[in-house]
């Protein structure tokens, strides 16, 4: 038997769907390899976090289309809400200052940033 400590408390969650969002699961996790439900939601949430972390941060999510050098933003009201939620709150300076110095320093950001890829347009939709 493992400690306490070790061992995390598991609470099961349920989803009533329709059948045709079942098939649209079922496809997601077809195209993305994996074999369970859980799967598909542990990778929807980590990019959920990492989509919200940047919206918090000021940074729009897209898609980058690198052959044709043009990007599509992506517009969700769950993005919207979360931009402003935290347009209300109040930073300190010494706050923005050091996310706007590990934004510069961040290879993977840097690479995607609207900012640094000159000759980026957006995509007609």
């Amino acid at each position: 038997m493992k400690p306490a400590s070790v061992e995390a408390e598991k609470i099961r969650i349920q989803f009533d769907l329709l059948p045709e969002r079942v098939e649209e699961l079922h496809q997601l996790m077809v195209d993305c390899g994996v074999d369970t439900r859980k799967d598909i939601f542990n990778n929807a949430i980590t990019l959920l976090e990492w989509a919200v972390a940047e919206v918090k941060m000021g940074h729009e999510i897209a898609s980058l289309n690198k052959a044709n050098k043009s990007y599509e933003i992506v517009r969700m009201p769950i993005f919207s809400n979360v931009a402003k939620r935290n347009s209300m709150k109040e930073q300190p300076i010494s706050t923005v200052l050091e996310e706007r110095k590990r934004e510069a320093g961040s290879p993977d950001r840097a690479a995607f940033s609207e900012r640094r890829v000159a000759g980026l347009r957006p995509a007609v939709v």
